[in-house]
């Protein structure tokens, strides 16, 4: 179920920790460039944060998703930034 999934995806974290926050820095230089500069900031802030608290990069997959979804620039405030 969903606590397998959410397991699996810890695990990958761990594992790609560097990568995967050097993905997220440049999807937030993506979203500058599309105007999104509220996801872009929100996106750089927990890259940053991800280096201490993996968990930290589960949130920004919900910010992503969100982003995706949605035509307004306005962007939930994820806990990874408090």
């Amino acid at each position: 179920g969903n606590y397998n999934a959410q397991g699996g995806w810890y695990k990958t974290i761990l594992t790609n920790q560097s990568t995967i926050t050097t993905v997220l820095k440049n999807l937030s230089l993506l979203y500058q460039r599309q105007g999104k500069y509220e996801a872009a900031d929100t996106l750089e802030k927990c890259a940053a944060k991800a280096r201490k608290d993996p968990q930290a990069i589960v949130q920004v997959l919900d910010i992503i998703k969100q982003t995706n979804l949605t035509t307004q620039q306005q962007q939930p405030s994820p806990s990874c930034l408090s």
